[in-house]
């Protein structure tokens, strides 16, 4: 369930604070600035996170920037979409080797799949 997902983030969060607070200051202070309205809006900027969530495979964070974007404004659709992009990012990353591989182990033009 994604509220305990986030409960155990925070409580995790609590633990990394406790033992390098400022560390956790830091990236806290990074994360406020990231996050900060901008050029692009902070629903904007939460909706890119969803996304590289997605393509980084990080549950946490996909759960953390769907609440983040929810409290911003953002509908089902957007959060939707943001997840499709991240999907396409993380599966299309693996084109490329598969490309370089695929030249140099079978350098015929012939078709199988």
């Amino acid at each position: 369930m994604v509220s305990d997902a986030l409960a155990e983030r925070n409580a995790l969060h609590q633990h990394f604070r406790s033992l390098m607070p400022r560390l956790a200051d830091n990236f806290d202070e990074l994360m406020k600035f990231s996050f900060a309205d901008g050029a692009l809006s902070a629903q904007v900027k939460e909706l890119i996170a969803l996304g590289i969530s997605v393509a980084v495979r990080c549950e946490p964070c996909m759960d953390y920037h769907i609440q983040k974007a929810r409290v911003k404004g953002a509908s089902d659709e957007e959060l939707l979409e943001a997840m499709s992009v991240g999907f396409e990012m993380g599966v299309g990353a693996l084109i490329p080797p598969l490309r370089k591989v695929l030249k140099a182990r079978f350098p015929t033009t012939s078709k199988r799949a």
